[in-house]
């Protein structure tokens, strides 16, 4: 597996801006990127793709709407329906105003709504020759993560069978990739995505992790593009994963228990230790997390005996995500201090363990 630098903190911030302004834009766009921070804006739309559907993804998929207020801004009716979308999923909005011959006030009555709910602007001189200084002291991770009860945007999608869960799993895996980025994959939950083998879906080595329930070879489909549509992740960004050994299957010999340890076996063999951290911990019913970088998590809380989990809710809202990923973090850190493993040396105790497992059944 290659090795590139996982950017799951990186806050992406869509700018918003009328077309007058676009000069001013790229001044806002280099600062910004020089803060660090992920810049989603039209020049980003790739050729072939619906303009309107292009800058919905992008709002949807932002940590932070950043609409760009000058004095040719206040009467571009597609800005105001920018910030109705972003206000509608709930996407925090961080106004940039430029230049003091407007104010806030003018420009909600323009037909705005943002500047009556929004907490934080940014105002700056006319020439912007403060627009560093001022970026620079905004708090965005304040905005992000507000303290403020939040009632969650409905960017979601719910799996309610096995079938659904790893077509979504894929798809959203796979749109990651096709946005031009990558995350770390976060698993927490029995064996992972992982134990699923990479072979031909007729290879007998399926049969052996099905046991006595054999599944159709479209769900085999499904949960083989899954786990590569993972791995292309897991390429560049690593791998985090919480996982449970000892993991039993309901109605099944231990073959296919051992079938799965295998697989496991053979991916985490092809990782580098730096590339991955790996912990094992008893599931007691945590339920099964994955998450994508910070682009989608998918949660499962109610387990179907032998058959995986019910209703998997799959979430895109950034900021909800990327509070998933903290959690997540401090949880495998937790673990790690309980079991005195220094999370970059988890990957070879691990494997260990795993293979004591596999000696044991």
């Amino acid at each position: 597996m290659d090795s590139t630098k996982p950017r799951d903190y990186q806050f992406r911030v869509f700018l918003s801006y009328a077309r007058a302004d676009k000069s001013v834009a790229e001044g806002v766009v280099s600062v910004l990127e020089g803060r660090g921070l992920k810049v989603l804006w039209d020049r980003d739309i790739h050729a072939g793709h619906p303009f309107s559907e292009a800058i919905r993804s992008f709002i949807a998929n932002s940590h932070i709407f950043m609409p760009l207020i000058t004095s040719q801004s206040h009467d571009r009716p597609w800005l105001h329906r920018e910030e109705g979308y972003a206000l509608a999923l709930n996407i925090p909005i961080v106004p940039l105003m430029i230049g003091s011959n407007h104010n806030g006030t003018q420009y909600a009555e323009s037909g705005s709504i943002l500047l009556t709910e929004n907490l934080q602007a940014i105002q700056v001189a006319d020439d912007c020759s403060d627009l560093a200084e001022r970026l620079g002291d905004a708090d965005f991770e304040s905005v992000v993560f507000s303290a403020e009860p939040r009632t969650r945007a409905m960017l979601v999608e719910i799996a309610q069978w096995q079938e659904t869960r790893a077509e979504l799993m894929g798809k959203n895996a796979a749109r990651v990739l096709a946005m031009g980025d990558y995350g770390t994959v976060r698993q927490r939950g029995a064996l992972s995505s992982f134990c699923v083998p990479d072979r031909d879906i007729r290879h007998a080595v399926w049969d052996r992790r099905e046991g006595e329930r054999k599944r159709s070879d479209y769900l085999r489909s499904l949960q083989k593009r899954e786990r590569q549509a993972l791995e292309r992740n897991a390429q560049r960004g690593g791998i985090k994963l919480i996982i449970d050994p000892w993991i039993t299957i309901a109605r099944a010999t231990l073959d296919p228990v051992k079938a799965r340890l295998e697989s496991l076996l053979d991916f985490l063999g092809s990782v580098r230790e730096e590339q991955a951290q790996v912990i094992s911990h008893k599931s007691e019913n945590h339920g099964n997390v994955t998450i994508v970088g910070d682009w989608f998590v998918a949660e499962a809380q109610i387990p179907r005996p032998g058959d995986g989990y019910r209703q998997t809710v799959f979430t895109w809202h950034a900021p909800t995500v990327l509070t998933a990923v903290r959690e997540f973090d401090s949880a495998f850190a937790t673990i790690c201090r309980e079991q005195d493993v220094d999370p970059n040396k988890s990957l070879s105790h691990t494997v260990e363990i795993l293979n004591r497992r596999l000696k044991e059944l």
